[in-house]
């Protein structure tokens, strides 16, 4: 679904209108999504068993394969490879890889037409399973990995600047609450908490 905010005054102005179906929601229960800077919608679609197929949304709601017929597909390592986002250029996804149920999970990126190798931007500890890139690309805010079982502690916010920093910083570190679903665009660090 898609609506209009006025972050002034924290109220949506507009009726909430659909963009896209069959997007997957994990656990969580978060949604599996991305959008890039242009509006492009990048998603993980529902359908157990069907695999994943990238697809061009328009601001419609009108989806179209982004290759019919061909399930497109630009990770091939041994490991789980989860939650994609856009690099602020769109020309390439920056996602997680490891092993998932540890949490052991570095952060990748690679082109999205699926040419050249994939880059490993960061590897910890601590090991992150959620982030954005800063719209100037010059910051990935992420979350770290953990579920809230094992801690409120644990699902700390952090910044990286690649070619910069050696390590990620904490940015907003709480035991009191679970930060989630960080979004560096616009240079304005937004975040979800729950108790």
């Amino acid at each position: 679904m898609s609506a209009t905010f006025d972050a002034g005054t924290m109220e949506l102005t507009s009726a909430p209108t659909p963009v896209v179906e069959g997007v997957a929601v994990n656990a969580s229960p978060y949604p599996r999504y991305s959008v890039s800077d242009s509006g492009d919608l990048l998603y993980q679609t529902s359908t157990a068993g069907a695999g994943y197929e990238f697809v061009w949304v328009t601001r419609s709601g009108q989806a179209k394969p982004v290759d019919p017929g061909y399930t497109f597909r630009i990770t091939f390592s041994e490991y789980e490879d989860i939650r994609p986002f856009w690099t602020p250029d769109g020309q390439s996804v920056t996602y997680f890889s490891g092993e998932a149920r540890s949490g052991d999970l570095a952060v990748w990126s690679r082109r999205a037409d699926g040419t050249g190798d994939a880059v490993l931007v960061l590897h910890g500890p601590p090991f992150f399973a959620q982030g954005s890139w800063s719209s100037d690309g010059e910051w990935l805010v992420l979350r770290r990995a953990g579920t809230e079982a094992q801690g409120l502690g644990l699902r700390d916010l952090y910044g990286f600047r690649p070619g910069v920093d050696r390590s990620a910083v904490p940015l907003v570190a709480s035991v009191e609450f679970a930060e989630a679903a960080p979004d560096a665009r616009d240079r304005a660090l937004s975040g979800r908490r729950r108790r």
